[in-house]
């Protein structure tokens, strides 16, 4: 982290508190001249930092923004993620993370945007990315062969939801293979990338992609009553960097078991699928089934004409019919 960065993390943990401008600079190892700029670079973020004579500077309330000091202090010290790139705006932090994978960048790098233009979903869909949102891709180079890389966006969208849930107190569900829903909206697109070695069978490296809806948002037309985001009903605020911080620590704790998959359970239990009439959309023509099960290999089984099918990953996708 930057001198700034360790500032404002610092300044957090004592918020409310005043500390002096001496001990600042003591605690950090730098000078109190750059205290002092750091503490007019926090303020143009939008922190309500006071400043007292012989009383030092006191955090009042944190700008509820993406910061990366912020990131940086609440990811766990035993995780992942070791690197956050925070940019202002950008085309799609998939692609910047597919830059970084390509020169070198290792696994656990993070880049974070805080407007995303040209975002995408699933099958080259494009992903609805607005101001207010969060958008992250991280490096991943997991020893996986490329036929299990379902499994990342299997572990990815259990460590959405766990980390919704304990941020906000919502209940968040998962649609196969890779949305998070809350109170029958999407809030969340998951994505999954990988560039695979040939000789080896394993992927060189995998971009896992996450855009979660957090402000609420004019929506397109089409839409409405599909989408949702996070600060509705009874939930007025959330910490963007927080949440960001809660998914990674979250995933860092899955990615262990992505071998055995042991949290496809979880996966399964959090399905809003289950028993649900959908349309399958498929290059072989659209059909109504009935979901039956998620196996052990993330795929969904539907019933359909009097018999079951096997769906997976990339093959298909699925709508919910409504009642």
């Amino acid at each position: 982290m930057t001198g700034k960065q360790e500032l404002f993390v610092l300044l957090q943990k004592n918020q409310g508190t005043y500390l002096s401008g001496e001990e600042l600079a003591k605690q950090l190892h730098i000078s109190r001249n750059a205290v002092w700029k750091a503490i007019g670079a926090l303020r143009k973020e939008g922190h309500q930092i006071d400043a007292a004579t012989r009383k030092g500077y006191c955090l009042r309330a944190a700008a509820n923004q993406v910061n990366e000091g912020e990131i940086c202090g609440a990811l766990s010290r035993e995780g992942l993620i070791h690197s956050v790139v925070v940019l202002e705006e950008t085309g799609s932090t998939s692609h910047i993370a597919k830059d970084l994978a390509r020169q070198g960048a290792a696994e656990g790098t993070l880049v974070v945007a805080k407007r995303q233009s040209g975002g995408k979903g699933r099958m080259g869909r494009s992903f609805f990315a607005p101001e207010g949102g969060i958008y992250m891709s991280a490096v991943l180079r997991p020893a996986i062969p490329a036929d299990r890389a379902i499994f990342i966006t299997t572990c990815a969208a259990v460590a959405v939801a766990r980390a919704i849930e304990k941020e906000t107190g919502l209940t968040a569900g998962i649609k196969w293979v890779n949305d998070i829903f809350v109170d029958g909206k999407k809030v969340c697109g998951i994505l999954t990338e990988a560039a695979l070695d040939f000789e080896s069978g394993i992927p060189e490296y995998v971009i896992l992609g996450i855009g979660i809806n957090i402000e609420r948002q004019t929506l397109p037309k089409e839409l409405e009553g599909i989408v949702g985001c996070l600060e509705e009903g009874t939930v007025a605020s959330v910490s963007k960097s927080r949440l960001i911080a809660g998914v990674w620590n979250e995933f860092s704790v899955l990615y262990k078991e992505l071998a055995s998959a042991g949290y496809m359970e979880e996966y399964k239990a959090r399905s809003i699928l289950l028993g649900r009439e959908v349309t399958v959309l498929s290059t072989e023509g659209d059909y109504t089934a009935v979901v039956q099960d998620i196996d052990g290999e993330g795929r969904l089984i539907v019933a359909y004409d009097g018999g079951l099918r096997t769906l997976s990953n990339g093959e298909v996708s699925v709508k919910i019919r409504k009642k």
